[in-house]
């Protein structure tokens, strides 16, 4: 063991005389090498406790190229109460590394700083501090300070376990080069009573936790987890392999950042409050090890999105969830020929998930390669539900519900599917004829196609039906359906029932269908009871017996035989079934100057609305019937 006299000069002063040095630089080149290569080969000696009249420990590495061996490995043990600075400095370094390595556990109250610059982007740059072989804990209620902040990618690494108790601050400073500090030892425990916090670069800096079965937990109130990005890693991210899941538990305390979870079980207790915007991204294949229990306060997102090498990304939940955040699926171009899938799997997909802020799964296919997104379970919706397949631009792909669907009257549900090459993308309610779908809010079919396997739609209370897409299976309305999006045509490849309670709703602002006037478009029976709406798009206005074609199916059938026609353009307008298959609208405004024998002429000849008052109307079969 080196005394404290010959520490210090290490750190300041030379090991040998002056005249000794400028001897050896006389040496030839080869004789140079060979001598640093059986210095390589010696070992380092054991490095004692720094003195406490000098704490800090500075290791310089200087030459070119030098060196792929450890430059320093040594026994670094502070007092509890002591501080301690490990530095390195760079010099024409090439890549390098620093050991550090402590026989037993390690306390600090004090401040402990491990400063490491990175000398290039290898991966080889790093410092390490093993405790205790790895197996030890790093006891902190001070000041620990973690810096790999340098111009290149160097990481600090701790190897052991970290204990972050009441009143210690850690500290990770990953500067713009995107240095982190790695917790490396499978199986390890970290807790945090303290303050965590980690700045630099969100794309690969800040904390990473790796190997299978390590676990977090943060558990007193008060305690606080800040970071620009955190990742507990696993040793594989595919399914039915790797080591343990890891578990990130947090019952109390506040979380803010960014965190990627790769097959990790994630808690969140009554306790955890999450102040600001929040991101839990999941990774890997396995909903068994990928899951999340509590619920989703209002700055939090769950996003499930596939690892850029792998074929899914699944989160299980153990039982139903209540959302107040976002939870956000991405099926993206998968790694492999068949695609992507994301999958949210509630309680086994028996469960209800309960949505009061946004539920958004979307599939975003590749020009090969299919994309998936998938929630399992059942939906009950008083926020915003998107169910999506976007910028679609070939491979056919899909985004699938797999349970029930109950939009509230505060829920909205938009459906769209987009890209230059739709195709048969869609979207899928997968439970067909077996699922229950009932709309009592907003349900907007954007775009593209909605399937629903079989299965009917049932738009009820205060529910609007609305969009320019398709929906594929049967509807029946007993609330608002309104085609287009102002004017627009909505589609269904099936039958549509509109019962007494439901209204369908026309704007008409011109003369061509989709854009000037809303249409209903039906592959099958049109069957319809109750109202119909009238009002001016633009404030148009139609010519007299000018003709709309508001309904088309292959049958149109007026259940009891009649309809209202209501709206502020409802008593304008009489209405005819043509050959059976067309619901046409009859404008009935004359011109100013002749409006006093059109009143005379229309009394006698023209169809009327069904009103309170005596009138007449065309029947069915376009005969003139008088009430």
């Amino acid at each position: 063991m080196l005394t404290a006299p010959h520490a210090r000069a290490l750190q300041g002063s030379p090991l040998t005389p002056a005249p000794v040095r400028r001897r050896l630089r006389l040496l030839p080149v080869p004789v140079v090498c060979l001598c640093l290569l059986a210095l390589s080969r010696v070992a380092v000696p054991a490095f004692a406790a720094a003195p406490a009249d000098q704490p800090n420990i500075t290791f310089v590495q200087t030459g070119t190229n030098s060196s792929n061996l450890p430059i320093y490995t040594g026994t670094w043990s502070p007092a509890d109460a002591g501080a301690g600075v490990v530095n390195t400095v760079s010099s024409g370094v090439t890549y390098g590394w620093v050991d550090v390595v402590s026989a037993t556990d390690v306390g600090n109250a004090g401040t402990l700083s491990l400063n490491f610059p990175g000398y290039t982007a290898d991966d080889r740059d790093r410092m390490t501090f093993t405790v205790n072989g790895g197996a030890g804990t790093l006891t902190n209620t001070g000041a620990l300070n973690l810096n790999p902040s340098g111009s290149y990618n160097g990481s600090v690494y701790v190897y052991g376990n970290l204990v972050n108790d009441t009143g210690g601050t850690v500290t990770v400073a990953s500067g713009t080069a995107g240095g982190q500090a790695r917790f490396g030892t499978a199986g390890a425990s970290h807790v945090n009573r303290g303050t965590i916090t980690a700045t630099g670069s969100s794309g690969v800096g800040g904390i990473l936790l790796s190997g299978g079965g390590t676990s977090f937990t943060q558990s007193v109130a008060g305690s606080s987890l800040s970071v620009t990005k955190m990742i507990l890693d696993n040793t594989s991210i595919y399914s039915g392999s790797g080591g343990a899941a890891n578990v990130f538990s947090v019952p109390a305390g506040s979380l803010a950042g960014y965190y990627v979870f790769r097959h990790t079980q994630v808690a969140l207790g009554a306790g955890a409050t999450v102040p600001s915007a929040t991101t839990f991204k999941f990774e890997g294949e396995d909903s068994a090890k990928n899951t999340f229990t509590g619920d989703v306060p209002a700055n939090l997102t769950l996003l499930v999105q596939t690892y850029a090498t792998s074929d899914g990304a699944f989160l299980g939940t153990p039982a139903g969830l209540a959302n107040q955040g976002v939870i956000r699926l991405r099926g993206t171009d998968g790694y492999l020929p068949n695609g992507a899938v994301s999958r949210l799997i509630v309680a086994g997909g028996d469960g209800t998930l309960t949505n009061n802020g946004t539920l958004d799964a979307e599939t975003i296919p590749g020009t090969t390669h299919p994309g998936e997104a998938r929630v399992v379970g059942n939906v009950v919706n008083n926020g915003t539900v998107i169910l999506a397949v976007r910028d679609d631009t070939g491979a056919t792909s899909y985004t699938h519900l797999e349970g029930d669907l109950t939009n509230e009257a505060t829920g909205t549900v938009n459906v769209v599917v987009s890209g230059t090459a739709v195709g048969d993308s869609h979207v899928r309610f997968t439970d067909g004829a077996a699922g229950t779908y009932i709309n009592r809010g907003l349900f907007n079919l954007q775009a593209g196609t909605l399937d629903l396997m079989g299965g009917t739609l049932q738009n009820q209370g205060a529910g609007r039906l609305i969009g320019n897409g398709t929906v594929t299976g049967n509807v029946t309305s007993a609330a608002t359906t309104a085609p287009g999006a102002s004017a627009g045509i909505l589609t269904v490849t099936g039958n549509f029932t509109q019962t007494a309670d439901g209204t369908l709703e026309i704007e008409i602002g011109g003369p061509v269908a989709g854009t000037g006037f809303d249409r209903l478009v039906v592959s099958g029976t049109a069957s319809l009871d109750g109202d119909v709406w009238v009002e001016a798009l633009n404030d148009y206005k139609p010519l007299y017996l000018q003709t709309f074609d508001v309904v088309t199916a292959t049958s149109v059938v007026l259940s009891d035989g009649t309809l209202d026609l209501v709206g502020p353009l409802g008593g304008r307008f009489s209405y005819e079934v043509v050959d059976g298959t067309t619901l046409r609208l009859i404008s009935l405004i004359p011109e100013p100057a002749s409006l006093g024998l059109l009143m005379l002429a229309g009394a006698l000849a023209l169809p009327r609305r069904r009103g309170r008052k005596p009138g007449s109307q065309l029947s069915q079969e376009g005969h003139l019937r008088f009430r």
